[in-house]
């Protein structure tokens, strides 16, 4: 029973040596396929403040604003000038004699008037009109400090969104590296246990622990995998811009 017990306890401690020894000299390292995914974002990117104008310039939220405010200005334009419909020009000609009498008792008289072009303007600009338009250039004016102040306000969101999903970008890769590193020493565990178990040098019980390990192990990888694509997503759909089109700004 004591020899059963220290064979136990040796293997055991002999898998706990690897398991040490691995994580200490395979620190840092991750799988080729992962190389890139994993290099460290925070040194590749510009500067979060660099990243803030680079996503009011190129954001679908501020084009939005950008365009409520043009529409705004045009409106204003457009009242501005709305007295113009109520001018009218006109002109005509004319041939052949004209002549008009004009009676009254014992008056008479006729006039001849000259035939040929005939051009003028003509005004009509009813009052209610007036005040109407200042009203409008009024609440059109209103409407585009509203618009422009809602711009603001939607710039300082944008920026509050950025700065979280910033941190939580790099966050992201910080665990999915954690999680790659700790999937590594569970694979290597996993083989020499396996090897061990084969040889007969382990338990059943030991071998069953060490398989649920890489399992966790697996699963804890794929979560952060996946936590990592949806920010990483996110993050470029917030900003407007990839963000391999940032590192090579950068």
């Amino acid at each position: 029973m004591n020899t059963l017990w220290n064979n136990k306890h040796s293997a055991n401690s002999m898998l706990l040596l690897i398991f040490t020894l691995f994580s200490v000299t395979s620190f840092g390292q991750v799988n080729k396929d992962s190389v890139i995914v994993l290099q460290d974002l925070e040194t590749q990117l510009p500067s979060l403040d660099n990243i803030i104008l680079i996503a009011i310039e190129t954001s679908p939220y501020i084009k939005v604003e950008d365009a409520s405010i043009k529409a705004r200005k045009q409106e204003i334009h457009l009242a501005r000038k709305d007295w113009q419909k109520d001018i009218q020009a006109f002109g005509n000609y004319a041939t052949g004699d004209q002549k008009f009498g004009v009676t009254y008792g014992d008056f008479n008289r006729q006039t001849n008037f000259l035939n040929g072009y005939r051009v003028g303007i003509n005004v009509s600009i009813p009052l209610f009109d007036v005040t109407a338009r200042h009203n409008r250039i009024r609440f059109s004016k209103a409407e585009l400090e509203m618009a422009e102040r809602n711009r603001d306000r939607v710039i300082i969101e944008l920026k509050r969104q950025i700065a979280a999903e910033y941190n939580n970008l790099l966050a992201a890769q910080t665990l999915l590296k954690i999680r790659s590193e700790g999937l590594q020493n569970a694979q290597l565990v996993y083989q020499m246990a396996e090897k061990q178990f084969k040889e007969g040098t382990i338990s059943l019980e030991d071998y069953s622990s060490v398989s649920n390990n890489l399992f966790m192990a697996e699963s804890n990888f794929e979560i952060a995998r996946k936590d990592y694509n949806t920010v990483y997503k996110q993050f470029e759909y917030l900003i407007g811009v990839s963000i391999g089109s940032l590192i090579k700004q950068k």
